[in-house]
């Protein structure tokens, strides 16, 4: 395995409670990453997700000030720019299954519940780095393949993903040199995608009308 470090991890963190928030970034720092963007205004994290390329995105999802999955639903269809294809992990303190339900559905890698400790999250980012799952696009979702779901269609095909996180922290300088274009086409693949799971939609509702 190539050695592991999270110092150069372009992170951007978002919880509106302070010291939440504070608690979050030590965890991160523990880890070791260094180049941690840490905000607590929706407005700001809403600013930096879409005007900054992050390798991964670390953010409160049980926020009542702005509507998170909505705003990580526009970046993964490449609507209001940043990454939209940066490994996602939602937080939250609601344990209710339709809210865990919500964050998955707007395109998280995983949702991790409060409170936590620094080693389950360090489990959670490993196993990002291990094995992050394919993107698949339907006509309501952009995100991670999880065709076990029963509401997931299996016909349709999964779209190579760039994982930034991995590239950064193993120093893969190869994977780095390819994300860009990879990133630029996965935009491209999810558009395409996108407008094509959209129009059998159309047709399909017109068939039946």
């Amino acid at each position: 395995m190539a050695e592991r470090s999270y110092a150069q991890v372009a992170t951007l963190l978002y919880d509106p409670v302070g010291a939440n928030l504070r608690a979050t970034r030590s965890s991160l720092m523990e880890i070791g990453f260094k180049d941690v963007d840490a905000v607590s205004l929706f407005d700001d994290f809403e600013q930096r997700l879409t005007q900054n390329a992050y390798d991964l995105v670390l953010c409160e999802a049980s926020d009542t000030s702005g509507d998170v999955c909505a705003a990580a639903r526009r970046v993964r269809a490449g609507a209001n720019g940043g990454n939209p294809l940066a490994v996602d992990i939602r937080t939250t303190w609601r344990r209710e299954a339709t809210e865990i339900r919500t964050a998955i559905d707007s395109g998280a890698d995983d949702v991790l519940l409060r409170p936590f400790s620094t080693a389950a999250l360090t489990d959670r980012v490993n196993a990002l780095v291990r094995a992050r799952k394919g993107f698949i696009v339907t006509g309501d979702y952009i995100g991670p393949d999880r065709r076990s779901d029963r509401d997931r269609p299996s016909s349709v095909p999964r779209l190579t993903t760039p994982n930034t996180l991995k590239a950064v922290a193993e120093n893969d300088v190869d994977a780095l040199a390819e994300a860009a274009g990879m990133i630029e086409r996965g935009k491209a693949d999810v558009a395409r995608e996108r407008i094509k799971r959209l129009a059998m939609r159309v047709a399909t509702s017109a068939e039946l009308r």
